[in-house]
């Protein structure tokens, strides 16, 4: 007797491209976008995210990128409004309310130049940044985290949340709003959507966020079995 096997899927196991510097130059823009389009969808790609760091960008990904690279794929915006880049301070450090003013406004008008994008992403790796002290511990408690730099961190990603939300009021695009490098920085996320500050002070504003998004790295071993300075997380 002969037994049928079904052959195991040759399917890519991801789906889109992480990430893409369109409005920084180099291959990004020399390589045409169409040409790109069409080398994702033969790789099974559906979609990219593409970052952004000025309303020049965002015109940019929404006139350009978008539409050069055509229905097939997705744009997934990155969205960086970074709190030193302000103009308004003339160079000063970013407080709470001047980083959640700076985002807010930045992220209203993109939601009307990119109406319509499922997904919108806010922030990158904002725990890594150079402005902080440097992550104590693993980073998995809230507490391993820079207090000074800490509530301009918050004011941005809330500030982001709710400029998109001011135009986007039916909620038709999910918003990521974490800003996080992943691996084991879960204290991050608990004081971020917790309101709660590393030196353990509560009732903060809190972090709105649809999506958490975890960047995780080759050298971050097994995501489903990681182990911290204080056991498995």
């Amino acid at each position: 007797m002969s037994v049928q096997t079904t052959p195991a899927s040759t399917a890519i196991p991801f789906f889109g491209v992480n990430e893409e510097h369109y409005n920084y130059g180099g291959i990004y823009t020399s390589v045409p976008l169409a040409q790109q389009a069409a080398t994702m969808s033969d790789l099974g790609l559906t979609l990219t995210r593409q970052d952004i760091h000025g309303y020049d960008q965002i015109d940019t990904v929404a006139n350009t990128v978008i539409p050069g690279l055509g229905s097939k794929i997705t744009v997934m915006p990155m969205i960086d409004a970074y709190p030193w880049d302000d103009p308004s301070l003339n160079g000063k450090t970013p407080t709470k309310a001047s980083a959640y003013a700076y985002a807010y406004s930045m992220a209203a008008y993109a939601a009307t130049k990119l109406k319509g994008a499922p997904v919108v992403e806010f922030g990158n790796e904002y725990d890594l940044d150079s402005h902080n002290k440097a992550v104590a511990n693993d980073g998995a408690n809230v507490s391993d985290f820079d207090n000074a730099t800490w509530p301009i961190w918050r004011g941005t990603l809330r500030g982001s949340y709710d400029g998109w939300r001011s135009i986007d009021t039916a909620g038709t695009t999910k918003i990521i709003a974490t800003a996080s490098s992943g691996f084991l920085h879960l204290g991050w996320y608990k004081g971020m959507l917790t309101g709660t500050q590393p030196d353990g002070s509560t009732g903060h504003p809190v972090v709105k966020t649809d999506i958490i998004q975890l960047h995780w790295y080759p050298d971050g071993g097994d995501p489903e079995n990681t182990w911290g300075r204080d056991g498995p997380c």
